[in-house]
């Protein structure tokens, strides 16, 4: 019997994870990301009018958020979806891209949890607030076994890449695919690691060698 989750169309499912994230935009935008907040974070370096400049162009281009986003998602989900299927082919799997890409969203919407608990953590416990703050805060990746000023960009971007929600993510990707496959749950598990992680790896790589070449 076919779960009644994965009987939801997919562009129901992405028009849903598109809400979601507008939802986020809108949270940070309105209650964290504040005037003042950029003016905390930039008085030491700029001068009033510098700041005042920065903010109105972000006031301009505040819809810029929303129209790239469905963009971005889209296009993460279906690459994601073109890696897996991929090995799939080639271990002749009988299931259809569509199939795949529907299992990617489902699971792409753990990724939600931490971002929603971030922004209630900044709300609740931090004063202050900074964009250095923003862009530190992180309770769950392997950044908070080290001091966040001690980090080099290049090493800090893999640290934060492999977090707990993203192994769990991995998790969620095998379920749907044993569900959908009739595969069993190792051999699903193992065709994540081999197409979606490698993919993964691949980028965060690419990503040190960019950061490292660009900071010299």
């Amino acid at each position: 019997m076919l779960n009644p989750v994965f009987s939801i169309k997919k562009r129901y499912l992405f028009l849903f994870l598109c809400l979601f994230d507008f939802l986020l935009i809108f949270l940070f935008d309105s209650f964290v990301l504040t005037d003042e907040v950029y003016y905390r974070s930039y008085e030491e370096r700029l001068t009033v009018e510098r700041i005042e400049k920065i903010l109105t162009v972000r006031e301009q281009w505040f819809w810029l958020k929303y129209a790239l986003s469905p963009v971005g998602l889209g296009l993460k989900l279906g690459l994601i979806s073109l890696i897996m299927m991929i090995g799939i082919t080639l271990q002749r799997w009988e299931i259809s891209f569509g199939q795949v890409f529907k299992i990617v969203l489902l699971a792409d919407l753990v990724f939600f949890v931490p971002s929603f608990f971030n922004w209630f953590w900044l709300l609740s416990f931090e004063s202050d607030i900074t964009l250095k703050i923003i862009n530190q805060l992180d309770f769950f990746s392997l950044k908070t076994l080290f001091e966040p000023d001690s980090l080099e960009m290049w090493l800090a971007y893999p640290l934060q890449v492999f977090n707990l929600f993203e192994v769990l993510y991995w998790f969620l990707l095998a379920y749907g695919l044993s569900f959908i496959s009739q595969k069993s749950y190792n051999d699903s598990l193992g065709m994540v690691l081999s197409t979606y992680l490698l993919g993964l790896l691949l980028w965060v790589v690419t990503n040190m060698f960019l950061f490292v070449m660009l900071s010299k």
